[in-house]
């Protein structure tokens, strides 16, 4: 796809403030169960005639749970403290 194109179709739907929705999928467009939805688009200048548009996901890593944990036990009691503040019937 040539970048005008890309363009044209942004364009001719008339949602300049809409968000963008980055999605793929893995088999066949028509399989809902095989989408995949992206939150990472970077524009690649390849050179003089090409660009590249890239499409990540940002998927935590078994390093990023431990320390998501790591942060709730070591704050498990200030959780503890709001939630009874929230709730003081309970």
């Amino acid at each position: 796809m040539k970048v005008a194109e890309l363009i044209q179709k942004l364009q001719e739907l008339n949602k300049p403030e809409a968000e963008i929705t980055l999605m793929g999928n893995l088999g066949h467009p028509e399989d809902d169960e095989a989408d995949r939805y992206f939150d990472v688009a970077e524009v690649w200048n390849d050179g003089e005639e090409t660009i590249t548009l890239f499409f990540g996901m940002n998927i935590p890593t078994e390093e990023d749970e431990e320390e998501d944990r790591k942060f709730v036990d070591n704050n498990l009691s200030l959780f503890e403290t709001i939630a009874k503040s929230l709730n003081p019937n309970k």
